[in-house]
């Protein structure tokens, strides 16, 4: 899968970016409609009343990419609030949770995305669903150019590897 197609802006490699990935896949009338609410939003984002040159974009039908290109106008941390509340209002209407940190993502055997808490991972591993060579999200770039080449990697490359392979008794949740 080469993920520069989805990503298809003029941003430089060093773009600020975050990644907000969806709990479930949004329906295609949901895709149409939150890529007019993000485009709508990045024309209008600013920081201290300063237009931010930015873009956004669904991608794969459950993650909302944002960048920033900050050669001029840097984000601010009024305008990255703006950003986390529009977001968050988004989740709110279509009653997604954009926030839940330990939910990962892959990519399966028929190229669809599927996910789960990482406290399920390891069932999914012994159950033959996912397993080491299993290309997963990883939402943590924070640049363009590590979007374009860290966002997905096998799972024994992945955060989430640790709760792959034991059974996870711990119960927990980290929502923002």
């Amino acid at each position: 899968m080469i993920i520069n197609n989805y990503i298809e802006n003029s941003l430089p490699g060093n773009a600020r970016t975050w990644i907000y990935q969806s709990d479930r896949n949004f329906t295609p009338d949901e895709v149409e409609q939150l890529n007019k609410d993000v485009r709508s939003f990045t024309e209008q984002w600013a920081a201290h009343k300063l237009q931010l040159t930015a873009w956004g974009e669904v991608v794969l039908n459950r993650f909302i990419i944002l960048m920033v290109d900050e050669s001029g106008t840097g984000a601010s941390g009024c305008s990255i609030d703006s950003s986390v509340k529009f977001i968050r209002e988004i989740g709110n209407k279509i009653n997604v949770d954009f926030f839940n940190r330990f939910e990962v993502a892959w990519i399966d055997a028929n190229s669809e995305v599927k996910s789960c808490h990482a406290n399920v991972l390891y069932t999914k591993v012994t159950n033959g669903e996912v397993n080491e060579q299993t290309p997963f999200f990883n939402n943590l770039p924070t640049s363009k150019s590590e979007l374009l080449n860290h966002w997905i990697q096998p799972l024994n490359g992945h955060w989430a590897l640790r709760y792959a392979s034991k059974p996870n008794t711990e119960s927990f949740s980290l929502t923002l």
